[in-house]
């Protein structure tokens, strides 16, 4: 308890002399491993709440080993990467959406299918808000690219009956993912796997969506000809 004390105090001193206020206030985020959080930060936080009632605590629990790396990595800010990818995404859509139509789409999906594969690898083993940022770029321009030639290429290939139904079912799916996906990641790094390991996990099922893709593949890219004669039977 007099550590955590001693350390309170020091931060204490530190926030004073660089905001030069007496009562700081804002944010603070707190990553601890399970155990230390349950038995050991109760007392921390009673201690740190009194003495700073304008700091609002956001803590959420890591894995040790995880917390070691995030720690030796210098990266400060996550959020950033949602950022930069989204922006990338954006900026290709409004560049080069023109082109989705004119190119072979089944092709186009399985190389940046496979070019995600290695990012979703890379995800676990992130060092630098330089390395953040990179992998920003990479990802924003794989799904930038990705989802609306998947969109494209589901309708295309539905005969014109189910078109509706196959639309709404792989928006149904991707909402489902968006959901669930965030438990059953908790459930595995709650089991003791490690980040690295999920993102390895990740980059297996795409993997396996790229075989189903391939054999998509052998079958039929629709032709001009073919979608002419739809729009004017």
């Amino acid at each position: 308890m007099r550590y955590a004390e001693k350390m309170l105090a020091l931060e204490d001193e530190i926030l004073v002399q660089v905001t030069g206020k007496e009562e700081p206030f804002g944010l603070l985020s707190v990553r601890a491993p399970q155990t230390i959080g349950t038995y050991f930060l109760p007392e921390v936080i009673e201690v740190f709440n009194k003495r700073f009632p304008k700091i609002s605590l956001d803590i959420s629990s890591c894995a040790f080993h995880d917390l070691q790396r995030e720690l030796k990595s210098g990266i400060t800010d996550v959020g950033r990467f949602f950022t930069i990818s989204t922006l990338v995404m954006i900026a290709l859509r409004l560049s080069g959406g023109f082109l989705f139509d004119k190119i072979n789409k089944v092709k186009v999906l399985l190389f940046f299918m496979a070019l995600l594969v290695p990012c979703f690898i890379l995800f676990g083993h992130i060092h630098s808000d330089r390395m953040l940022a990179l992998m920003a770029v990479a990802y924003g321009l794989c799904i930038g690219v990705i989802l609306p030639l998947l969109n494209a290429t589901l309708f295309e290939v539905s005969p014109p009956h189910l078109r509706g139904l196959n639309t709404n079912l792989a928006l149904f799916m991707m909402d489902a993912g968006f959901f669930l996906s965030p438990y059953a990641g908790g459930l595995f790094l709650g089991a003791g796997y490690s980040i690295s390991m999920l993102f390895s996990l990740c980059a297996g099922f795409l993997v396996l969506s790229l075989v189903f893709l391939a054999a998509l593949g052998r079958g039929r890219e629709p032709r001009p000809a073919e979608l002419a004669t739809e729009a004017n039977p």
